[in-house]
């Protein structure tokens, strides 16, 4: 099933992650669509880091990598300027994510919303369509002292 989702946080103009498709099983509840979503970027992220550790063998290793201006001014407006490599090769434990972002679901630190309607409860059923709208929005904790 395809999923348009989008990361959106309270007090930001743009969205965290604009929209993206995001292939996923069916799932019949809020707690299978999590789990789903998390294990899907927990192996995109290993791979990428296995491809980042490995190096690409067509791609020569550069002892000095620069970007053009055109690059940095691209990659500026993204809001991030970098290399796009990953120097940590360390494989993420997916039964730890997941448990992670369940229990941050539970403790309230995200909400989500399917097609503008927002989920209250991991167990409820969905009936999710092809092309639904899903968007995750992330409560920002206020931390700092009273005086």
């Amino acid at each position: 099933m395809r999923l348009l989702a989008s990361v959106k946080q309270l007090g930001k103009k743009k969205p965290v992650i604009g929209e993206r498709e995001l292939q996923v099983p069916e799932v019949s509840s809020l707690r299978e669509l999590i789990t789903a979503i998390v294990r899907g970027e927990v192996a995109a992220c290993s791979a990428r880091a296995a491809d980042s550790a490995e190096g690409d063998a067509e791609t020569p290793v550069t002892l000095l990598a620069a970007l053009s201006k055109d690059e940095i001014e691209d990659k500026a407006s993204a809001g991030k300027v970098g290399f796009g490599l990953k120097y940590n090769a360390k494989r993420q434990n997916e039964e730890d994510a997941v448990e992670n972002a369940l229990l941050s679901f539970e403790d309230g630190l995200y909400r989500v919303f399917v097609n503008d309607e927002e989920t209250q409860s991991l167990n409820v059923p969905l009936s999710l369509k092809d092309g639904d709208k899903l968007t995750i929005v992330r409560l920002v904790m206020l931390a700092g002292r009273l005086w």
